[in-house]
């Protein structure tokens, strides 16, 4: 004998009585499961919005502070570039100091980076500085704050990126 469902989806109880009993066990499971969803409405919008606070906070957190460090990164390799190089360039010592602080002053500025010219850069010589042939190396190094985090608490618990770089420049054969 042939049943016809009610309504779309549904079988009759009775119909089900004559079904095997696997089959009938997993049809009673999703008539029984309809009554539950339905008693749930909108709970599924609350567990995506939670879920998604949970990881795309922390994603946006993270791309924060890779920019932030990124940016350190390239101030600090134009500073140890260019301070190699003026230091190189000019002969007299107190001049090329002068310049270096300015240029490191102006690229801190140009990066939005708070920090004071003399704490950034470290130049060494190899034997004397300005000597035709010798090497000069300046090493920069800039550190940065984690977002959202104040500077005080960054400092008292070092919670601070260090971004390093270091340049080399050799002094031309026909310096003055």
């Amino acid at each position: 004998m042939r049943w016809t469902a009610k309504a779309p989806n549904r079988a009759p109880i009775g119909a089900l009585r004559r079904c095997p009993s696997a089959w009938r066990r997993r049809v009673l499971r999703l008539v029984r499961a309809e009554g539950r969803l339905a008693r749930e409405g909108g709970s599924s919008l609350i567990e995506f919005l939670g879920s998604a606070m949970v990881f795309i906070v922390p994603l946006v957190y993270f791309v924060l502070t890779l920019a932030q460090v990124q940016n350190a990164v390239f101030a600090v390799s134009v500073i140890a570039a260019d301070a190699a190089r003026i230091s190189a360039q000019v002969s007299e010592p107190n001049r090329a100091s002068e310049r270096v602080r300015w240029a490191t002053t102006t690229t801190l500025a140009g990066y939005g980076l708070n920090q004071s010219a003399s704490d950034v850069v470290a130049i060494h010589c190899a034997a004397a500085c300005h000597t035709p042939g010798g090497e000069v190396r300046a090493t920069a190094t800039v550190y940065v704050n984690l977002p959202l985090v104040p500077s005080t608490w960054s400092e008292a618990l070092n919670l601070r990126v260090p971004a390093t770089a270091s340049r080399s420049y050799f002094v031309g054969p026909y310096s003055d």
